[in-house]
């Protein structure tokens, strides 16, 4: 917009009672020789600081609604009216309170005296001169510098509490929350619970465990793992007292039951040790390992079997510093865990990556007692 464009000899302008709510940027840059302006009585709220030409020495703003303007815009000036403009009276009043306090410029009367606060309400009719931005500003500084402390100090405090009060209840209640969140897990992300009637080895897994530790392997594995003990269980599972056909060479049962399940899983104990048999069926566990190079053999620790006691045992101690093995929790809140961790280990095919020749595996004979 240049509507003053070829006005460069014009010395005084006015645009008084115009109801002007802005200028535009460069209204005034043909104006080069322009020294007065009359601008009240309109409704200017701001002023760019380059909005007067340079030549501009006297200008009326009275009557106008500036509420923080800025220095910057009066730079040129030697004479300057802003009577009954409506000021602002916060921090952003500051500069102009500094310029006006320092400033050669001359007022018309009454001056800068009759100068007062519009808003906020609490300040109205205050004079600038007995408004100090200065202080203002460092005490609303102050105040928002403590009023920021005290929410650090609250948020720090709260997620400290939390995470001490999350650390206790998942050690009081890691078990319960285990149990919970494999429920809804297995409600969103699992499917349909596995046709038992379906093709593949006859069992799931074989539990070879020593005949003295039957009460206990019923009670802590069976009960939740077979199917024919509870409906809610998937898996099928060999064991001797059941599943052993009677009169039939004891190692033929051994050796069907091995490589007719998906895994075996031996329950070693201090029992399992003494048992020649057991120790037999753990060697041909391994045997059938090597032979297919897949992970059919879960070795569960139970019961306070020292470490030298598994490191007698050749193919035990091969088996243990080679491959992860279960080991019944002492903590009761860790039992579910343990349950999902071994049906993992039993439904999960994995391909063994040892070679025949490179020793991982090692084949011990050992003596079958009575």
């Amino acid at each position: 917009m240049h509507v003053f464009e070829n006005l460069g000899k014009l010395l005084s302008l006015d645009l008084s009672f115009n109801s002007l709510q802005a200028l535009p940027d460069g209204i005034f840059k043909g104006l080069i020789s322009l020294e007065e302006m009359d601008l009240h009585f309109n409704s200017l709220t701001y002023l760019k600081a380059d909005i007067f030409p340079e030549s501009l020495k006297t200008v009326d703003l009275s009557y106008n609604f500036l509420a923080s303007p800025d220095p910057a815009t009066f730079h040129s000036l030697s004479w300057i009216n802003l009577y009954r403009n409506q000021f602002h009276c916060d921090c952003g009043l500051e500069d102009f309170l500094t310029w006006l306090k320092g400033t050669n410029v001359t007022f018309p009367d009454p001056g800068v005296n009759e100068f007062s606060c519009e808003y906020p309400s609490d300040l109205h009719g205050i004079s600038l001169w007995n408004y100090s931005s200065v202080i203002s500003c460092e005490e609303d500084d102050e105040r928002l510098v403590q009023e920021l402390r005290l929410s650090l100090f609250i948020g720090c405090t709260a997620l400290i509490i939390l995470i001490m009060v999350g650390t206790i209840v998942f050690a009081r209640l890691r078990g319960f929350l285990f149990k919970v969140y494999k429920k809804v897990t297995a409600r969103i992300l699992e499917g349909p619970r596995r046709d038992l009637s379906a093709g593949g080895p006859r069992y799931d897994a074989y539990l070879c465990l020593s005949n003295n530790d039957y009460k206990w392997v019923e009670t802590a594995l069976l009960n939740r793992l077979d199917s024919q003990f509870a409906e809610r269980n998937v898996l099928r599972c060999c064991f001797e007292v059941r599943d052993f056909i009677p009169g039939e060479d004891h190692l033929f049962n051994i050796r069907d039951a091995i490589w007719g399940s998906r895994k075996t899983v031996c329950i070693v104990s201090k029992e399992f040790l003494k048992d020649g048999w057991c120790l037999e069926a753990f060697t041909l566990a391994q045997s059938r390992m090597l032979e297919e190079l897949r992970d059919v053999l879960i070795m569960v620790v139970v019961g306070n079997v020292l470490h030298y006691r598994l490191m007698k045992h050749e193919g035990i101690r091969t088996f243990a510093r080679k491959r992860d093995y279960l080991q019944w929790p002492e903590d009761t809140q860790d039992i579910q865990w343990f349950y999902e961790k071994l049906m993992s280990k039993i439904l999960k095919d994995k391909k063994n990556t040892a070679k025949a020749n490179n020793g991982d595996i090692t084949l011990v004979n050992m003596t079958v007692g009575t």
